[in-house]
């Protein structure tokens, strides 16, 4: 299986315990979509790793546009 190389994944780790990750995926210069996933609510987890993906896609990928 090739991987699948227009994907980023960081992963969301809180006290030490793998809680979940956020995709940037897209095929397309510029351009990736936002998506997370969290094993525990109401922490803030999810608004932390969908801010974290902006940082990371705009200020270290460069890219243009990010949806979600």
């Amino acid at each position: 299986m090739e991987p699948n190389v227009g994907q980023l994944r960081l992963v969301a780790v809180h006290g030490g315990e793998l809680v979940g990750y956020v995709d940037l995926a897209g095929s397309e210069v510029g351009w990736r979509e936002l998506g997370y996933v969290v094993e525990r609510w109401r922490l803030g987890l999810g608004s932390a790793g969908a801010r974290l993906g902006l940082v990371c896609g705009f200020g270290v990928l460069g890219l243009r546009e990010i949806s979600g």
